[in-house]
């Protein structure tokens, strides 16, 4: 697999000290022997550059005088041009055990080294704390705390698992002590190449064949073990009325057989494609109570109900969660003149502005809705599920663009710009004594804390100027008892992958980060030339081999297949 970037040069950097005297911050004062290291490329080579041993960091308000009485905590390190806002762009991960903080300021990738461990924690904790004021506008303390997260998930935002919660199951700890092998998939097998619409996204089927979309034109691949191959065919979705339609989403349903289309040419419909003829068959549109609602995102019933004849399926906009039912009261639709109304079966137009933003569904239909606010909420599988969250996990302040949740419902992706967030969805009910799940039930103070998946700066600063990580997702499996092992998502020209099996078994964990949260940052990359567009896992029957998964990669310009096996050199097809 990809390199993996190291900070060890930190770490085992001279110890020599000068004592100074710092007081530029009335609220943080850095101490003596603070040492400031500077990450460089050149010539294919990366190093930690010493810049000095005198390293004087400090927080100021870059809004003192402001009327406005809202801070905007800037960071500033004298010796160095860094004076950057708090925030989480910064990227700041902390290495308790080497009293180490790594960051990144522009375009450049820094390092503190503190002299001792109380050093280290008072910038952190300094460094949090206004990384707090910054996100909420509020003073920080933990009465602000208890205000922006409840008085449930207040310690469960600092990284302080509930009482009696348990990262690491039973289960778990019966699964294999090895991780799941690194795969040698550095490169990947090229698979096409394209010259006109470039690849906007790939729909990966369970059966014969998956989908890449290119502007209004779709190319049918062919599933293999170990990838994908080209089949030569391509269509244009054609609605009776009109010109072709170009997907914004797709959904595959009825075994695979036909998509259901999101476009922005039908804002508050759906198109029913025929997959072998390349034909909109109907045309449904999205009625509750006698008005058009538009929907931004529909995804299946369950993991699996793809493959099955489904007629149902869930949609949201911002403010609204349904269940829809395509089969018409009045029969087959034959007549493509008008569009046919998609019954509204369940689900809850919600007051207050929640900003749903993405979802997901279990292999059991739970459902997790992720939102621009940050917050994620789960939902029930019942034919009221839709109407309340049965539990709704705070806001870390920054937008959730995309969820993902396993086959089991245990755990949760929820991918933001700058991290991913790993939720653990079980909790011991403290009445029954039971082991139960957020989406059937409230998990109040018993939930674990989440950890965060990210990137080393020195990474960031590689994936490409305005690099964000995207479209995080776990392996896909469809069957009861079967384990998802990796967690893919995309940043800028990388394809990422965690171990997911190291991640639930609490191996993962190297570092702290956002206020204090265990994070991982040990990873596998897949660089390409080009911004990555989709990074997206076959289903489980196409694996790679043994344990690994495989996985298909798509920039503007071309699709790769990434197994563990050796490497083809030969070129793609063209499209």
């Amino acid at each position: 697999m990809g390199a993996e970037q190291s900070t060890t040069g930190v770490s085992n950097a001279d110890e020599d000290e000068k004592t100074m005297e710092f007081t530029q911050s009335p609220s943080y004062q850095a101490g003596a022997g603070v040492k400031l290291y500077k990450y460089q490329r050149a010539h294919g080579q990366s190093n930690w550059i010493l810049v000095t041993t005198v390293a004087h960091p400090n927080f100021y308000d870059l809004d003192e005088d402001s009327a406005s009485g809202l801070p905007k905590w800037h960071l500033e390190i004298d010796e160095s041009e860094v004076d950057h806002k708090v925030s989480a762009e910064l990227s700041l991960t902390g290495n308790p055990a080497d009293r180490r903080v790594t960051f990144l300021a522009g375009d450049d990738v820094w390092a503190l080294k503190f002299p001792t461990a109380e050093t280290y924690a008072e910038f952190y904790e300094t460094f949090n704390a206004k990384l707090f004021e910054n996100t909420y506008g509020i003073q920080h303390d933990e009465d602000a705390e208890f205000k922006i997260f409840g008085a449930d998930f207040s310690s469960w935002a600092r990284g302080q698992d509930g009482e009696g919660a348990d990262w690491t199951t039973d289960q778990m700890k019966t699964e294999e002590a090895t991780p799941s092998k690194t795969p040698s998939r550095t490169k990947g097998r090229e698979v096409a190449h394209v010259d006109d619409d470039p690849i906007s996204q790939v729909k990966i089927g369970a059966n014969d064949n998956s989908f890449l979309v290119r502007g209004n034109q779709i190319s049918v691949l062919k599933n293999v073990h170990g990838g994908v191959e080209f089949k030569g065919a391509n269509f244009h979705v054609t609605p009776a009325k009109g010109d072709f339609v170009t997907p914004s989403k797709i959904m595959l349903s009825h075994g695979e057989r036909y998509m259901n289309m999101l476009s922005p040419t039908l804002k508050t419909g759906v198109y029913h494609t025929d997959i072998e003829t390349g034909k909109v068959v109907s045309e449904w549109r999205f009625e509750k109570d006698g008005v058009d609602v538009p929907m931004k995102d529909i995804v299946n019933d369950d993991k699996s109900a793809q493959m099955d004849n489904r007629d149902t399926f869930l949609g949201l906009d911002s403010s609204r969660l349904c269940r829809w039912d395509m089969r018409d009261p009045h029969g087959v639709v034959q007549d493509l003149s008008s569009p046919a109304v998609c019954a509204f079966k369940s689900g809850k137009d919600y007051a207050g502005r929640p900003r749903f933003s993405c979802m997901a569904t279990s292999g059991e239909g739970y459902t997790v809705v992720g939102s621009e606010d940050g917050t994620v909420r789960l939902y029930n599988n019942t034919d009221k599920g839709l109407n309340r969250a049965s539990t709704a996990f705070p806001s870390l302040g920054a937008a959730v663009t995309s969820v993902d949740v396993t086959y089991d419902a245990e755990w949760i992706v929820a991918t933001t710009d700058t991290y991913l967030m790993i939720i653990k969805t079980t909790f011991t009910d403290s009445k029954s004594g039971k082991v139960s799940h957020g989406f059937k039930g409230r998990m109040g103070k018993s939930a674990c804390a989440p950890r965060l998946l990210r990137l080393k700066p020195e990474d960031w600063q590689a994936a490409g100027r305005g690099a964000k990580l995207e479209k995080g997702k776990f392996t896909w499996v469809t069957e009861q008892g079967k384990q998802e092992r990796w967690i893919v998502a995309c940043c800028g020209n990388f394809s990422v992958l965690w171990n997911f099996t190291a991640v639930k078994q609490n191996r993962a964990s190297d570092s702290v980060s956002h206020g204090g949260l265990a994070t991982c940052t040990t990873y596998h990359t897949i660089p390409k030339d080009e911004n990555i567009v989709d990074s997206v896992f076959l289903h489980d029957r196409y694996g790679g081999g043994g344990n690994d998964s495989s996985l298909v990669v798509a920039t503007r310009k071309y699709l790769w297949a990434c197994a563990d096996e050796d490497d083809d050199s030969d070129e793609g097809d063209s499209l």
